[in-house]
């Protein structure tokens, strides 16, 4: 859960540099890719998990992209980061 943590907050970092949820999304993806192929999980699994991972992560980043500060920008990057860690 802290490989996770520290993923999504490099992400972050790159979606306030770049402000395009596609590269946080792929750096996000990739690393979780990584870690269940070294962690020894099965192949097919981790294509699937990749998948559905890379489409939450798309719509969390989208969001912070629509919303770029606020209240809402916030909100979306606590529970949509308390989200991805927990439940994805």
């Amino acid at each position: 859960m802290i490989i996770k943590l520290v993923i999504l907050l490099a992400a972050l970092k790159l979606h306030d540099l770049k402000n395009d949820p596609i590269p946080p999304t792929v750096l996000y993806v990739v690393a979780f890719v990584i870690a269940a192929l070294i962690s020894g999980a099965n192949l097919i699994h981790v294509l699937v998990l990749g998948v559905i991972t890379f489409c939450v992560t798309l719509v969390y980043f989208a969001l912070l992209s629509k919303f770029p500060d606020g209240l809402k920008y916030y909100l979306i990057m606590v529970f949509g980061g308390a989200f991805l860690i927990l439940v994805i």
